[in-house]
């Protein structure tokens, strides 16, 4: 959990912070409050990642506490608050190195996107989601039977689940870069959670809503509806924030609401086939399946979309060509005109690309730079377009053949004794390890996990606290000397991990051992 203090001299906005925010599911929690800088200085005994401090405070404001900060606890990340007449004063605490800030009056999910954003903490919060137990597993897989399964007779609700006599309806939520920029897919793919449970947090519905992904890592919300109706007029305030504060672009794709289970699934393509519209209506927007078909605008089945990724997983060459031959066809058949073809080609793009990121594989290391897969698409002629996309669909598949995708316990047991042998490096981190083991983060922490059962970071503090303990122990090296040689250059931030992990300080140890 990353740890956060609240600062501020008005208890009624203290309160709003502490109570408005489900801090916990976003891998947060508050660790104390303060009045004011002065009261806020001794509470860094709490040791908190960040401290949230308004400006216009007594006995010390928010600038002054901030410089302090700096000084003494610079591995705490300061984010302001601000009011309006405040503003130039924020960009110049910027200046001086705090975080971020925010001016009032602001949404409650403005605030958790500044958080999310803050250096370092992306790894820990995407961890957090990791660590999902059991009873969560087994709710996810029942859902995902929901939206896969043409038979639903054999399945069985769970006894905490009311499904009786509602509505249903599904929203897909597709967190992605554009294919103008693929170099950020990963962190498209690692922040599709967070914005998940932004979105079900944001939208007004009637009845219950649960948040869970689909086979092919996308963000889908079940919604049962105590109503037929949904209102999603505002959600293009919060897709601005996100592409303002992630430069990640957020469409959602919705299906039409159906009375029963049976209609989840019909929902579910649905909102699968209306999500596709983006390459031709574009990203950063709610699309309606309702509204696409009164357009007339149309997609290949979303269901051909899963027996790609069979074929690719399988590394089966002549049934992916059959497959996207099918699908031109049929656009040939129906006369598609161009436009369409692109729109074909695009989301084919963005399925291949989806998954080589999410099987842990470096796009850079397959396609020959420069690769700008959009600009080829709207270039190409419409006999070229699907000439192009299957030469890409073979260059992934021939990869694929080539280097064989490692079995987890080998990845996970080289990053491990990477730390081991790296420890002392301060720069030690997951962007070193991923450029050693040539794999991309999000894929490396499932497997860590997964093996181990504790997350990369929570390992890294281990190495280095033991090794710290034993230094301790057998030799006289004073406690800087000690904190350098496990690989932090500020001692006091040493002192402060190394009680955290032992519950007593370096010193305090070292009189005991």
């Amino acid at each position: 959990m990353i740890r956060v203090m609240i600062v501020d001299d008005m208890p009624i906005f203290r309160e709003y912070l502490r109570e408005a925010i489900d801090w916990g599911s976003y891998g947060f929690e508050i660790c104390c409050e303060a009045k004011n800088g002065k009261e806020a200085l001794e509470m860094m005994v709490h040791e908190p990642d960040i401290v949230l401090s308004d400006i216009t405070m007594p006995f010390m404001d928010g600038l002054e506490l901030a410089k302090k900060l700096k000084v003494d606890y610079d591995q705490t990340e300061v984010v302001l608050i601000t009011g309006n007449a405040e503003f130039e004063y924020a960009k110049q605490a910027v200046k001086l190195g705090v975080a971020d800030y925010i001016v009032k009056p602001f949404e409650k999910e403005e605030l958790i996107v500044t958080l999310l954003n803050l250096k370092d903490n992306i790894e820990k919060a995407m961890e957090h989601d990791l660590e999902v137990n059991e009873t969560l597993r087994q709710r996810d897989e029942f859902f995902k039977k929901l939206i896969y399964s043409r038979d639903l007779s054999d399945v069985e609700l769970p006894e905490n689940l009311d499904f009786s006599e509602k509505n249903f309806v599904i929203t897909v939520i597709e967190t992605e870069a554009s294919l103008e920029n693929i170099g950020h897919s990963e962190q498209a793919l690692s922040w599709k959670s967070v914005v998940g449970s932004l979105y079900k947090d944001y939208v007004p519905i009637d009845g219950e809503s649960y948040l869970f992904r689909d086979y092919e890592d996308r963000m889908i919300l079940l919604s049962a509806l105590n109503n037929k109706s949904i209102d999603l007029d505002e959600m293009d305030v919060l897709i601005e924030m996100i592409k303002d504060k992630l430069n990640l672009a957020v469409t959602i794709g919705i299906g039409q609401i159906y009375k029963g289970l049976s209609g989840i699934r019909t929902s579910y393509l649905e909102a699968l086939n209306a999500l596709n519209n983006r390459f031709v209506l574009g990203s950063n927007k709610v699309i309606y399946y309702k509204n696409t078909v009164e357009k007339g605008y149309k997609f290949y089945s979303a269901e051909m979309n899963e027996s790609i990724i069979n074929y690719l997983n399988q590394l089966k060459s002549k049934d992916v060509h059959e497959a996207i031959n099918s699908i031109y066809k049929e656009a040939s058949d129906n006369h598609y005109n161009i436009e369409y073809r692109r729109m074909i080609s695009m989301g084919l793009m963005s399925l291949l690309l989806s998954h080589v990121v999410k099987i842990g594989k470096n796009i850079d290391d397959i396609f020959a730079s420069p690769f700008k897969p959009y600009f080829m698409i709207q270039q190409s002629t419409e006999e070229g377009l699907e000439k192009y996309i299957i030469s890409c669909f073979d260059k992934v598949i021939d990869y694929l053949k080539a280097h064989k995708t490692s079995q987890s316990s080998v990845i996970a047991s080289q990053a491990k004794a990477c730390i081991d042998d790296n420890y002392s490096n301060p720069d030690l981190g997951m962007t070193t390890l991923t450029k050693k083991l040539l794999v991309n983060q999000t894929y490396l922490r499932k497997m860590f996990k997964s093996e181990f059962n504790m997350t990369i970071s929570e390992y890294m503090v281990k190495v280095r606290m033991e090794t710290a303990k034993d230094y301790i122990v057998k030799s006289n090296y004073k406690l800087s000397a000690i904190a350098e040689m496990v690989g932090y250059n500020d001692a006091g931030y040493f002192s402060r991990s190394f009680k955290k992990y032992f519950g007593v300080s370096p010193s305090e140890y070292f009189e005991i051992k």
